[in-house]
């Protein structure tokens, strides 16, 4: 059964596969015979595309092309594949119209996907490839490029198209793959001489799924080797609808010098060298009307960077880099995080005209006028209701470090340079750009330089060197004009300032422009610029030394400043607030000198205190040389003075005050080198000087241990006289001869006329210590020399006002136990109108004299002293004088042979005046008229002595006096000055010789007394009271055991002071001013506290004499000021004579206090007794 069915399956099977073979055989002949016509189509299509086609485009497109491009060009072979649609065009190559080859190419393939094509409905390119293509730009020597002459001939064929609607959409494009292998540019420049050619290859580029279509996004890459070993590598993704872009850009190695010749004609210079590097991101949409680029991540390094001229390098500088820049097209913003410049050198040079290499190498070479074009002028508006939105450039730190600099100009009178080693700077920078005015604000700046040097041709030494500056925390707006600087420091300035023969100073003189630049005349139109104001809060200068040189001397004058310090404070442009400022500086001769004070721009007020510290004054020796013939060999200068001068258009305002000391000054004559004057210090105390109007108080003058020289020559010259060289005196006094053609008659008239005005000058005493006069004279028969020691005292209330008038109280010590005294009043500008001085000589030994008495006289003198009491009174030019003369024991020597001998007998006169104890006194009166210039003193006076020897002879008994040194009662007697207990030289001498005779007889001893003469003392004690109350409100500081000076009446600064104490006083002043205007017929002249400040003096000083005697009379004393006065005396004896007495064995005893009478010198006589033992 079941073979039956497997027979009968077998059957069908076979049945099956037979119909299905018959079915096979009957489709196959039906298809046979169609498939013949549709391979004649296609054996047609491919022949038509694989032979005909390509043969055609070889053979028309070249043609065609060249036409087009008005320049022949070839193709060697075009391959088409008609299925594929795939197009390949080997070695193309374009030529210009001077057969030079522009353009070539290997291979150029598309290929065309169809699928694609019908699948995106947009044209579809599977593959774009262009193999090593190579393009050949020749600049020709008129600077037209080849490429361009055949791209403007190819748009003068081409008719100028429809513009596309604003809003027209990109045709739909897909490439799928396009790429650029291979590829090669070249340049070739003719403009210039020699010509210059370079070339890149290797260039590569490749594209994937670029599209047209919304929202396609592809990728693209380009390679490419630089010329000399750079690198370009550019790859991102790349959106055409809408338009967008992001990628990455990086160049590395490219060699500045290979871009060299492509702006080389854009400037005169000669050589640009460097390597720079850039890496970018970028991010770009153009889907609005306005595109945005967003640029970022970019690094930026410039390595060996080198701008050359012809003769140097411009600049040079290792590195320069930009870090992470980032910047915002649509926004505006611009930020650089980082930018830094680093080890470089600047080089500048300026000539005669003021040019410099700059401008010489960047303006270009010149052009023929006919080539030469005006800028375009750009201007761009827009409308007013659409906002600008200004760039803003955020540049967050920028470094500039070790940059040198070096700069030569030829501009002034001789060329000199300035050499930087080392330049730094840093800022950080924000700016507002396009939209008004720029708005730059500056931040966090500093910047410095070291080792500074200006250098000039003349001199191998630098004309000024600083080691360093610095500006600190600085900070600049320039919309607001503004810029704050928080310091300003520097530290090592080293300069040199010299004083040639001509008086010019260098090297201020060196900067003399060569030529003079013309003035440019100013457009009164334009708008006036607000100041630039600066605030600057701290500037410093510390290790300034400062040489300064005077060389219009014979011998140079050398000051040096070191370690000088300034430091000045909140110094503002504005000038709304005083500035102040200090200043130390070392002298490297010797001394210090200190400045501390403020200026006061708005108000020009400077208002400074200097101090001097022992400034050496001997450098300005060579100053003295000018005008005097003496050397200056040691002095030092101290000073402690308050400065307040204000300028104004009058003259500087101000005032000086303060003290100034003097000291160790030795002054020697040029002649012979020997000491002409010295003192240990003079002191100026209470300075006070006005400047306008010019005045000059002093309260206290202090010379302390003067030591003085006045020697004559035989020649009659003495040492003062050589002060004035010979030359100068003799040009001196061909000046003050008159002029022949003024009558004599003129000459008051022409003295009125010049009489210059009196510079108000005050001083309130003068106070001489412990000084020292050595006199000589060569100039007699025998020579003479005689030395005052211990000079001092005071002269008070010196004054050059016209009626101004001075007290004198000087005294010194003539070995060796000699004195010599000036007291009295005078005025120091009219001694004609009033003079009341007093001089004193007393115990000259007169042996010392003998060079005179020998001269003069004819013989020596063996022995005898000398009192000589001289008062000249001088009113209204009347002279009234006395001269009071005793000789005690003198004794004449042998004679000397002189002819200016007088021939007096002397011996005959001297026998006449003797008395019993030897002395000689005489009083000689002399009266005169000092406005007689045919009778000067001398004259006067020596017709008085003259007289009185010849009267002596004729009368000699009249001329008789009593004993000097006995009262009126005949006792011995001690004399002391009213209201003082010092004993005077004379005294002390007499003393001492007394106890010198009291040891040639033994068993007798000296009582000494202490004593007073009531009246006198007891008024002078007064006065010394009065005078001591206005020297106090004077601030005059007196010496321990100093006295007062006496009262000044005609000082306006006394006068001031009586007044104040007049009426203080209980009675007032009413009485003396009833009094003094009913015996002089008029009222006082009353000095105001303003009027003595400002130096104006009484028009009445003896009315304030009558001040300060009533002041002395109302002055209350009790008795125990007398018995102190008395006790004080009777211990200065006892002092004095306590040692010579010891030595030669005398006794000496304290006696009780008796009482003193007056003598004729006004003098107070204590009696002194002898007792046995």
């Amino acid at each position: 059964m079941r073979s039956l069915d497997q027979r009968a399956s077998s059957q069908q099977e076979r049945s099956r596969m037979s119909g299905m073979i018959s079915g096979l055989v009957a489709a196959r002949s039906l298809i046979y015979r169609k498939s013949k016509r549709w391979i004649g189509i296609i054996l047609a299509y491919a022949l038509l595309g694989f032979l005909i086609l390509p043969l055609a485009l070889e053979r028309f497109l070249p043609h065609q092309l060249g036409d087009f491009l008005k320049c022949p060009v070839s193709i060697e072979s075009i391959h088409f594949n008609p299925f594929s649609f795939r197009l390949e065009i080997d070695r193309l190559s374009l030529l210009d119209q001077k057969g030079a080859l522009v353009f070539s190419l290997d291979q150029g393939v598309v290929d065309v996907d169809l699928i694609g094509t019908l699948w995106h409905w947009a044209p579809t390119i599977s593959e774009f490839r262009l193999s090593a293509p190579s393009l050949a730009l020749i600049q020709d020597a008129n600077g037209e490029i080849n490429l361009l002459e055949i791209l403007k001939g190819m748009k003068s064929n081409e008719p100028s198209p429809p513009p596309p609607p604003e809003e027209a959409a990109l045709p739909r494009l897909l490439i799928e793959s396009a790429s650029l292998i291979d590829g090669a540019v070249a340049f070739e420049n003719r403009q210039i001489e020699p010509f210059y050619s370079t070339k890149a290859e290797h260039l590569s580029l490749t594209l994937a799924h670029i599209s047209t279509l919304e929202n396609q996004e592809g990728n693209y890459g380009l390679h490419a080797l630089l010329p000399e070993g750079g690198n370009l590598d550019w790859q991102g993704t790349l959106r055409l609808s809408p338009m967008a872009s992001e990628g990455a850009l990086g160049i590395t190695g490219l060699k500045l010098d290979t871009l060299w010749p492509y702006v080389k004609g854009l400037a005169s210079l000669s050589q640009l060298q460097g390597v720079v590097s850039v890496d970018l991101h970028y991010r770009f949409e153009g889907q609005s009307k306005q595109p945005s680029l967003f640029i970022e991540k970019t690094q930026v390094d410039l390595q060996g960077f080198s701008l050359s001229d012809a003769n140097a390098p411009l600049i040079t500088l290792d590195h320069l880099h930009l870090d992470n820049i980032q910047a915002d097209l649509a926004a505006k913003t611009l930020l650089i995080p980082a930018f830094s410049l680093s080890k470089g050198h600047l080089h500048l040079t300026m000539d005669e005209a003021g040019h410099s290499n700059w401008e010489a190498g960047l303006k270009g070479p010149n052009k023929p006028a006919s080539v030469v074009s005006s800028p375009p002028t750009l201007t761009t508006t827009a409308p007013d209701d659409v906002p600008v939105t200004p760039w803003t450039i955020d540049l967050s730190a920028l470094n500039v470090d070790d940059i040198g600099v070096d700069a030569m100009t030829q501009q002034f009178a001789v060329p000199f340079g300035i050499n930087l080693n080392t330049f730094k700077m840093a800022m950080s920078v924000h700016a507002l750009i396009g939209q008004g005015p720029p708005d730059i604000q500056i931040d966090h700046l500093g910047l410095g330089f070291r080792d500074l040097n200006v250098v000039s041709s003349e001199s191998q030494d630098p004309l000024l060197v600083l080691q360093s500056f610095d500006v600190l925390n600085g900070a600049i707006n320039v919309a607001n004009r503004r810029a704050h600087i928080g310091s300003m420091r520097s530290v090592g300035l080293h300069l040199g300032i010299t004083r040639n023969a001509g008086g010019d100073l260098y090297p201020l003189s060196l900067f003399t422009p060569k030529n003079a630049a013309p003035s440019v005349a100013q457009n009164a139109a334009a708008p006036e610029t607000p100041p630039f104001i600066v605030d600057l809060d701290e500037f410093k200068m510390d290790q300034v030394n400062i040489s300064m040189r005077d060389k219009s001397h014979p011998v140079e004058v050398a000051y040096d400043l070191v370690d000088m310090g300034l430091d000045i404070q909140k110094i503002s442009s504005e000038a709304k607030t005083p500035i102040p400022f200090s200043v130390h500086a070392s002298i490297r001769q010797g001394g210090t000198i200190d400045l501390k004070g403020a200026l006061d721009p708005v108000a020009q007020v400077l208002k400074a205190d200097v101090q001097l510290d022992r400034m050496n004054l001997k450098p300005l020796d060579p100053f003295l040389g000018d005008g005097v013939a003496l050397h200056l060999k040691d002095a030092e200068l101290s000073s402690k003075l308050a400065v307040n001068a204000q300028h104004s258009e009058d003259p500087l305002k101000g005032t000086v005050k303060g003290d100034i000391h003097l000291s160790n000054l030795q002054l020697v004559s040029l002649k012979g080198d020997s000491k002409f004057l010295s003192w240990r210090d003079l002191w100026l105390r209470g300075l006070e000087m006005n400047l306008s109007p010019q005045r000059l108080m002093i309260k206290e003058v202090r010379l302390l241990e003067p030591d003085g020289v006045v020697a004559i020559r035989e020649d009659k010259q003495s040492n003062i006289s050589d002060l004035v060289p010979a030359q100068k005196a003799a040009l001196k006094r061909e000046k003050e001869k008159p002029d022949p053609a003024l009558p004599l008659n003129n000459k008051t008239t022409s003295q009125s006329k010049d009489k210059p005005v009196p510079f108000n000058l005050s001083i309130g005493r003068i106070v001489i210590q412990k000084g020292v006069l050595d006199f000589s004279d060569a100039s007699l028969v025998i020579p003479f020399a005689t030395r005052i020691e211990s000079f001092g005292g005071a002269i008070a209330g010196f004054s050059l006002a016209p009626k101004g008038r001075v007290n004198l109280d000087l005294s010194g010590r003539i070995q060796p136990y000699g004195e010599a005294r000036i007291d009295g009043t005078l005025s120091p500008l009219a001694a004609m109108d009033y003079l009341d001085l007093g001089v004193v000589f007393r115990h000259v030994v007169l042996s010392t004299l003998s060079p005179y008495s020998a001269t003069f006289a004819g013989r020596r003198i063996e022995s005898g002293t000398l009192d000589l009491q001289l008062r000249y009174q001088v009113v209204d030019s009347a002279l009234t004088s006395t001269n009071d003369i005793v000789l005690d024991n003198i004794t004449l020597g042998e004679k000397i042979e002189s002819p200016k001998a007088t021939s007096l007998p002397l011996e005959l006169a001297f026998s006449l005046l003797k008395d019993r104890d030897g002395k000689i006194k005489a009083s000689i009166p002399i009266e005169g008229r000092l406005d007689q210039p045919e009778i000067p003193l001398g004259k006067i006076v020596f017709d008085a002595l003259a007289g009185f020897i010849g009267k002596i002879v004729t009368a000699p008994f009249h001329a008789v006096g009593s004993f000097i040194g006995l009262n009126e009662s005949g006792d011995a007697v001690v004399l002391f000055d009213p209201g003082h207990a010092t004993l005077s030289p004379p005294e002390e001498g007499k003393l001492i010789a007394l106890i010198h005779q009291l040891a040639k007889t033994p068993g007798v001893k000296l009582i000494l007394h202490g004593g007073v003469e009531k009246g006198a003392d007891l008024d002078a004690l007064k006065s010394l009271s009065v005078a001591s109350d206005v020297g106090k409100l004077l601030e005059v500081s007196l010496a321990p055991g100093e006295s007062p000076d006496a009262v000044n009446t005609s000082d306006p600064a006394a006068q001031v002071a009586l007044e104040k104490l007049i009426k203080e006083s209980p009675q007032g002043d009413h009485e003396v001013v009833l009094a003094y205007q009913q015996e002089t017929g008029r009222s006082p002249d009353r000095v105001s506290v303003v009027g003595g400040f400002f130096g104006r003096a009484s028009a009445t000083p003896d009315f304030y004499e009558r001040l300060r005697r009533a002041l002395v009379l109302r002055k209350s004393l009790s008795t125990s000021a007398l018995d102190a006065l008395a006790s004080q005396r009777l211990a200065t004896l006892m002092n004095a004579l306590e040692g010579p007495a010891k030595r030669q064995g005398v006794s000496v005893q304290k006696g009780a206090p008796v009482g003193g009478e007056m003598d004729a010198s006004h003098r107070v006589g204590i009696p002194i007794d002898l007792g046995a033992q």
